[in-house]
């Protein structure tokens, strides 16, 4: 079943003040199935726009350090890669941890992030973004 979320890019001051950085940005539709990726190569992920970033804390949720960004990798065991064995079509991206962060064995909570960005114009304010996931 697909879900679909409708976020509102009313981003008021903060989105114009971006606006001045980046004159020409602006937010673009986007479809991704994965399906025309080779899900072996290293960039597979990456190759598709994402990159990563990584939060480490202690358990208390006490910020520690940051690392990033990344191209995203593919078949590491951090962050991210291309399955082909799924029941939603011939491959799909699945999103962990970094596995491979050695702070995981010294109690440490590690936050992954897997993401495209992108940068929201003055033209963007008030228009309707929806994500939908299978």
């Amino acid at each position: 079943m697909s879900r679909i979320f409708r976020h509102f890019a009313l981003l008021g001051i903060l989105c114009l003040g971006f606006a001045s950085l980046s004159a020409n940005a602006q937010l673009v539709d986007f479809s991704e199935d994965f399906e025309n990726v080779d899900p072996l190569s290293p960039t597979a992920v990456s190759d598709s726009g994402y990159i990563v970033f990584g939060n480490v804390f202690d358990l208390n949720f006490n910020f520690i350090y940051g690392y990033g960004t990344f191209p995203a990798p593919n078949l590491t065991g951090g962050f991210s890669e291309i399955a082909t064995d799924v029941g939603a079509g011939a491959a799909s991206l699945n999103i962990f941890s970094d596995y491979l962060n050695g702070d995981h064995g010294n109690m440490r909570i590690i936050e992954a992030n897997v993401f495209r960005e992108a940068m929201p114009s003055a033209a963007d304010v008030g228009r309707i973004v929806e994500y939908s996931f299978d």
